[in-house]
C-alpha cells in the first residue's frame, strides 16, 4: 500500500536506508546535491538515476558503491 501523507512512497532501496541509519532528512540532502526534493524522491526510490557529480557526493556521503547507486539495488 502506497503512503499518501505529504511524501511518495518510497522502495528500501540501499540508498533510503543508509539515509535513514544517518538520519538525513531529504531536504538536507537536496540541498547537498543541488537537486529539488521530487528529483531527490526519484532518486532514492531508483525511478532515475543521478548525474555523475551527484553520484559522487552521494557515495561520498552514504559510502555506497557505484552499483547501488546506479542500478537501485
Amino acid at each position: 500500500m502506497t503512503e499518501k501523507i505529504g511524501r511518495p512512497a518510497l522502495r528500501r532501496t540501499a540508498m533510503r536506508v543508509r539515509l535513514e541509519e544517518r538520519g538525513i532528512e531529504m531536504e538536507e540532502l537536496a540541498r547537498y546535491l543541488e537537486l529539488s526534493i521530487p528529483q531527490v524522491y526519484r532518486i532514492i526510490g531508483g525511478r532515475c538515476v543521478p548525474r555523475p557529480a551527484q553520484a559522487r557526493r552521494l557515495r561520498e556521503l552514504l559510502g555506497l558503491s557505484w552499483e547501488d547507486i546506479f542500478l537501485g539495488e
